[in-house]
């Protein structure tokens, strides 16, 4: 059904003029000491409530007035503005107190409104009340708008007193988080000792919290004995309450939350301190976790191709885990990269080496090195036809290292990354050499390998 506009226009502007001027009203809602005069018909077209009471046949609808609670006359007063004349009467000062009131009268268009208003102007000063109200009144749109703010600043968020009370399941939803912005893993792996450490109340909950849950067990409470009245049914006070969790010691909690952490990516040092922390050497899972992470940060080549989900750099980080594959073309290296986290394919031309023959490519931590068989038109010695040389990648370009093996012609070799290093194996020669590309020393290690 198509609705005209100007036809819309004038219904709301004829019924801003009948409440301006008070005319033909037909029920009163008292709040306190202050009584607004209404229109059934309005109030049952735009609030739910309302609808239920004048269909209730309760003795409100006889009297033609009905009291309510939990609502100031200031905040219904702008809602009745809104209802009778559509306006826009939301601000920061008054949004919370308007989007309770529309929850409270099921008052949907409004609640929709409001968590429009919330989410346009949702800041760093109100991102964490906003974040209570959306779950107090199970606003999905709110909470993951509020969510992404934790996320983006966690750093800051995690030194908050909210995020000591957050239950268990958010803080793991957090910290496993792809999209968690911090400055490193370090931040994180403190946030978790911090929400550990903290002591609840006897009752599993701060303080706080306790008494934040019991307002909203109270009014939770009173709305649903005033809709149980609407509808004429009895409710006990047992069935209808909010219980209040209990929770046990939150060290039980901690390889929980450390193994859904990025621990290998963390610091030594900080890895180090964790070893040595109580919590840490009381519990055999997270000790063992730790020990892990820091075995992983000595074994670069591991880190070659093989990710624990500890060592998944998360989506804010300078490095990501990728797949590197290259194919030698006339004048180029053509290097293609995939990108886990992005799930897509990159690749870049790079101008290749003159008289380059065959080429492999070896990753050191965070370095991409090329080690390329070159022929004899680079030098004039014609004993030597074949030397193997060592590129680092830097600013898309190949920049050649200072030193050079020469090896027979038509040699078979094999190389990895391990730790510091990258280490060439000649089956034929049946020798093995280690190559340091930060000093650009080779060192021949073995000789004549026997063949077992």
């Amino acid at each position: 059904m198509v609705i005209k506009r100007e036809m819309a226009f004038g219904i709301v502007q004829g019924l801003g003029d009948i409440w301006k001027c008070q005319e033909l009203q037909d029920f009163t809602v008292t709040l306190g000491d202050t009584q607004y005069g209404c229109h059934r018909l309005l109030l049952a077209a735009c609030s739910i409530y309302f609808r239920g009471l004048f269909r209730s046949g309760m003795k409100e609808t006889e009297s033609n007035c009905v009291t309510v609670e939990d609502i100031s006359s200031e905040t219904f007063e702008l809602i009745l503005e809104t209802l009778y004349t559509g306006h826009s009467v939301l601000t920061n000062d008054n949004v919370t107190d308007i989007w309770r009131a529309a929850h409270r009268l099921q008052i949907e268009f409004l609640v929709k409104e409001c968590e429009h208003f919330v989410i346009k102007t949702m800041s760093l000063e109100n991102y964490i009340d906003y974040f209570k109200v959306g779950r107090l009144f199970n606003s999905n749109a709110v909470v993951d708008v509020a969510w992404m703010f934790m996320l983006k600043n966690f750093t800051s968020f995690s030194k908050e007193h909210f995020f000591l009370e957050l239950p268990l399941s958010d803080v793991l939803r957090l910290v496993e988080s792809q999209s968690l912005v911090a400055k490193s893993e370090d931040n994180v792996i403190k946030a978790i000792m911090k929400w550990i450490e903290f002591a609840p109340n006897s009752e599993g909950l701060p303080s706080s919290r306790v008494q934040d849950v019991a307002m909203e067990d109270s009014r939770c409470l009173r709305f649903q004995n005033e809709r149980n009245d609407i509808k004429n049914v009895n409710v006990s006070n047992e069935n209808s309450s909010v219980g209040i969790l209990t929770g046990g010691s939150r060290s039980m909690d901690l390889f929980a939350l450390m193994s859904r952490a990025r621990t290998c990516l963390a610091s030594h040092e900080c890895l180090e301190m964790m070893l040595g922390h109580p919590l840490v050497t009381s519990d055999k899972q997270t000790r063992d976790l730790i020990t892990q992470a820091l075995l992983y940060q000595l074994q670069i080549g591991k880190r070659n191709g093989q990710w624990p989900t500890s060592a998944i750099h998360r989506n804010s980080s300078f490095y990501e885990n990728v797949a590197i594959t290259a194919e030698l073309l006339p004048d180029i290296t053509l290097i293609k990269v995939f990108s886990f986290t992005r799930n897509k394919w990159f690749s870049t031309k790079i101008k290749s080496f003159p008289g380059t023959e065959v080429f492999r490519l070896a990753a050191v931590d965070k370095s991409l090195y090329s080690l390329c068989v070159t022929l004899k038109s680079r030098w004039d010695n014609e004993d030597e036809p074949y030397r193997l040389s060592l590129f680092e990648l830097m600013h898309n370009a190949w920049s050649e290292k200072q030193f050079h093996l020469r090896i027979p012609p038509l040699c078979r070799y094999f190389f990895t990354a391990v730790n510091d290093y990258i280490y060439l194996l000649n089956s034929d020669l049946r020798t093995i050499w280690r190559l340091d590309p930060k000093s650009t020393l080779s060192v021949q290690l073995a000789n004549n390998i026997p063949d077992d």
